[in-house]
């Protein structure tokens, strides 16, 4: 997200050659905030769909998603299909709710506030390291002899963004081995915990603490949960 606002201007410039330059800013700005806009209907379709199936599949869908997005808005051949990328980009990537969500039902009354804490770190590093990556990597064809070839002439801003695309890919895939379900009734119980409890059952402490969130949380308390 961070290395797309950056690169936003550039990519503009780039689709729309023709646009004066007192202009720009008005085309960069509705590729800025069409994200924001889809995320605004999305939002609650996707909490309604992490009741029904769980959290753990939106929250892998919002990595592998957005990322694909990103891809479409680094080779989009036109600002057409750049603005539909973005905007799509802002309905596949509104799960914010949801990973707070997560944090609260992995977490007891004595680690949330650590944990919400923790769920907000990417904030700063992203914005702090990715964005200096992505302006070190733009238009490499013009920088790095081995990447003077036609692609990266054509898509001169598609290496800045395979960054947080890779990454994202990479999340998904610990997620897919690591990430464990926190939904209180898709949590797997053994037949003693079940015995006497309705079908909405809410964790316990020993049931929670079987997510590696909760794990990475208490690590990092210097309290105990």
């Amino acid at each position: 997200v961070y290395t797309m606002i950056l690169l936003t201007p550039f990519i503009t410039e780039d689709l729309l050659p023709h646009i004066p330059a007192t202009k720009l800013g008005y085309y960069t700005g509705y590729v800025g905030s069409l994200p924001f806009a889809g995320s605004i209907f999305a939002g609650p379709f996707w909490g309604c769909v992490s009741d029904r199936v769980g959290r753990r599949p939106v929250l892998l869908t919002g990595l592998v998603l957005p990322a694909l997005c990103l891809l479409g808005s680094a080779l989009a051949p036109t600002y057409t299909w750049l603005l539909g990328f973005r905007f799509l980009q802002g309905v596949v990537g509104a799960n914010v709710a949801i990973n707070k969500t997560y944090v609260a039902e992995v977490c007891d009354r004595h680690t949330v506030a650590r944990g919400m804490s923790l769920l907000m770190l990417p904030l700063p590093i992203g914005q702090s390291i990715g964005l200096a990556v992505a302006g070190y990597l733009h238009r490499p064809a013009e920088k790095f002899a081995v990447f003077d070839l036609p692609f990266f002439q054509d898509h001169p801003h598609f290496l800045s963004l395979s960054v947080p695309i890779a990454l994202s890919c990479a999340v998904a895939g610990l997620g897919m081995c690591f990430l464990n379900e926190s939904h209180p009734r898709l949590i797997k119980r053994s037949p003693a915990e079940d015995k006497g409890h309705p079908a909405m059952v809410v964790p316990d402490a020993d049931v929670a603490q079987e997510s590696v969130t909760r794990a990475m949380v208490q690590a990092l308390s210097t309290t105990k949960g």
